[in-house]
Order: C-alpha cells, then sequence, then structure tokens
C-alpha cells in the first residue's frame, strides 16, 4: 500500500517520522547553525531545494550542541528518527554510521588518500566510517566528475550502487552587483591580490606567500596586496604562514562582505594541491574577477578554459602567472558549464527517487 505524502516542513529532534506521515526522504540536517563554508554551503542550498518538494522533511539537532553535540545526534539520534523514511540523505561528510537506505555526498575523499592533511583524531573516525558508508549506502552523490570516478576507482563501492554528479554552484545573492549591499571588512586594502579557503596544508598556502614575495620583487611599486580569507580548524594539520610584507590574513568572512570583497580583487589565486571542486574559483569568476588555479585535473574540469592554470609547486612560475594575471587586460572566458543550485538539486532529487535507490535500500515503490 502506497504511503500517503508527508508535509515538507523541516521536522525537529522530537519528531517521529511515522503514524501516517511516513516521507519517502528525510534530510540530514546536521549541518544547519554551522559556520558556512564549502560543504555547508552545498548542503543549505540543496535542501532548501528539496524540502521544497512533497515527500521531504528534513530532520536537525535542536539548539547548539557545538561540533561533538551535533555528531553525537548523527550517530545515535539521526537513524532512529529517519528509522521510517525510504532514504536518508546527507549532504556533508556527516553521517551515520547506520541506517537503512542512505545516500551519501562525496565532497572528496582526502582522508583515504592524503590522510596527512588531517588530525589523528579525525582520521580515526572519519577513515574507517567513509569505507562503511560507501560499502553500504543506496547511492552517492560526487560534486564533480573527477570525484566520481575516483569514488568507483577506489574499490569501495559496488558496482550495483548508483552514483550521480551534482556539481556544486554559486548563490545568485553572493555576487550580485549591489554596492549599497557593500560591507568591507577591516584590514582590506585598496588594490589586493585574493585568495578563499580553509587554512590548511591542502591549500598550499605557504608557497603561495612565498611566491608572492617574489613577485613584489618583480612588480616593484606596483605590486598589490594578498589578502587571505579563511579560517583554520584542528581538523587539519598544522599550517604556518611565513611574515611577508603586503600579506593580509582576515580570517572568516561572511557572504554580504565576500561578494565585495571578490568584485574588488584584482585576481584571485588558489594553488590547492587537490580539491574535490573548488565553490571560490567560480564565485570569483561569476563576480568577474580573473582566476589563476593549480593545474590539476579537478579544476581543470571546473574552469575549462576561463581561468589561467600554474604548477602549485614552482614559486617562480607562480610568481611569474600572479605578474601576468594582474596585467592581462583580456575579456574573461565563461564557464564550461551553468552550475546553477535549481539544477544540482534535480539531479540529487532523481537520484533519491531512482528504482535503483528505492532497491538498494528496500523500499517499496
Amino acid at each position: 500500500m502506497p504511503r500517503p505524502p508527508a508535509s515538507s516542513r523541516p521536522a525537529g529532534p522530537g519528531d517521529v517520522l511515522g503514524s501516517g506521515r511516513v516521507p519517502a526522504v528525510a534530510i540530514n540536517g546536521g549541518f544547519r547553525g554551522q559556520r558556512v563554508t564549502g560543504q555547508q554551503r552545498y548542503a543549505t542550498e540543496v535542501a532548501d531545494r528539496l524540502l521544497r518538494h512533497e515527500g521531504v522533511v528534513e530532520l536537525a539537532p535542536q539548539g547548539d550542541g557545538g561540533r561533538l553535540g551535533a555528531w553525537a545526534w548523527t550517530q545515535t539520534r539521526l537513524p532512529l528518527l529517519a528509522r521510517h523514511a525510504d532514504v536518508l540523505l546527507s549532504l556533508t561528510s556527516r553521517a551515520p554510521a547506520r541506517g537503512r537506505g542512505q545516500v551519501i555526498t562525496v565532497h572528496d575523499l582526502f582522508v583515504l588518500t592524503h590522510p596527512e592533511w588531517y588530525s589523528r583524531r579525525y582520521l580515526a573516525v572519519h577513515r574507517p566510517l567513509l569505507r562503511h558508508l560507501l560499502r553500504t549506502c543506496a547511492g552517492v552523490v560526487a560534486v564533480s566528475e573527477p570525484v566520481g570516478e575516483e569514488v568507483r576507482a577506489s574499490g569501495l563501492l559496488p558496482d550495483a550502487t548508483p552514483l550521480v554528479v551534482a556539481p556544486n554552484a554559486v548563490d545568485a545573492a553572493l555576487v550580485a552587483e549591489d554596492p549599497a549591499a557593500e560591507a568591507l571588512p577591516a584590514g582590506l586594502p585598496e588594490r589586493y591580490l585574493l585568495t578563499v579557503g580553509s587554512i590548511d596544508p591542502r591549500k598550499n598556502l605557504e608557497t603561495l606567500v612565498r611566491a608572492y614575495e617574489r613577485y613584489r620583487t618583480l612588480a616593484g611599486d606596483d605590486a598589490a596586496d594578498l589578502v587571505i580569507v579563511g579560517g583554520g580548524s584542528d581538523l587539519f594539520g598544522a599550517t604556518s604562514l611565513p611574515e611577508v610584507p603586503g600579506v593580509h590574513v582576515l580570517g572568516y568572512v561572511p557572504d554580504a562582505a565576500l561578494a565585495a570583497v571578490y568584485r574588488r580583487a584584482v585576481c584571485f589565486v588558489s594553488l590547492s594541491l587537490a580539491e574535490g571542486f573548488g565553490i571560490p574559483l567560480i564565485e570569483a569568476h561569476r563576480a568577474g574577477t580573473r582566476v589563476l588555479a593549480s593545474d590539476i585535473p579537478i579544476y581543470r574540469w571546473v574552469m575549462g578554459e576561463a581561468a589561467r592554470f600554474v604548477d602549485p609547486t614552482s614559486l617562480e612560475a607562480v610568481a611569474d602567472a600572479l605578474l601576468q594575471v594582474e596585467r592581462d587586460d583580456a575579456p574573461v572566458r565563461p564557464l564550461p558549464r551553468p552550475y546553477e543550485w535549481d539544477a544540482t538539486a534535480e539531479a540529487v532529487r532523481g537520484l533519491l527517487h531512482s528504482p535503483q535507490v528505492l532497491a538498494q535500500a528496500g523500499a517499496t515503490t
């Protein structure tokens, strides 16, 4: 007998899904209340769109229990609350170890491929959890084709488990041309190169700062400053930045200010050694800012011909490229694909309702 549709309202932790109101899909809302960076932005944009549809609810912890509290809720309370749902969707890397019919989102496999970038405590939990989830989930959302290919090549995902690529996108409000709404952060120089991302070893910020020091010598009095936006975390390995004149570390910047910071930059640069996607690149591009990016496969896939690429391990090459991209006056080339959140959410929704996922989940259709 078909189950009646449920309300699409967000559900609280006291709700038990059942009693004639069983939804087809429950969203893991453990990301709510967290600082909005890459994964949280993805989760927010996709979840908000899925919740517009009948048969979808969101389960989220009440109050602010901090990171550990949210993790404990995800592993203990969430599987109980979602036990009557056909599918449980997690949009960040925080997914419960147990639970029927799970669809997980893979932003990257770095805990498996580059353990040196993380703290021991983080690895002890997340490496075995990711392996387990890939082996047992009903479906996988990959945020890019290269990540999807890595997941398949890992040998952890059974061949029968479906996978869909649903890429990151850009919030139109983030890069809207609205000078009246700009709230510039303190310490922002008049003319600057910009990088945005967490301060961790993968972002290769030490190389960027040392290359910037060489660029200052090349550019002389015309040198722009370097602005680093992003915060650190004890989840990652230690990162120390050399002290170089002209470098400004602003820390975390909220969206209202970040839009203006993107638009005012001379160029955006990312020397990441590896990424699952790279949202700041397409945000900077949409803001009309030139992009200098690491010559790595994922950035080639994301940007196509819309960026200049450079060897992220060569100080000389990066310094020269910074000088060239700063002085480039050619039109910015278009991105290879639209990157729109509506299309991303629809791709995820298609996977959730696919016969393969419902069969894997043991749901009746």
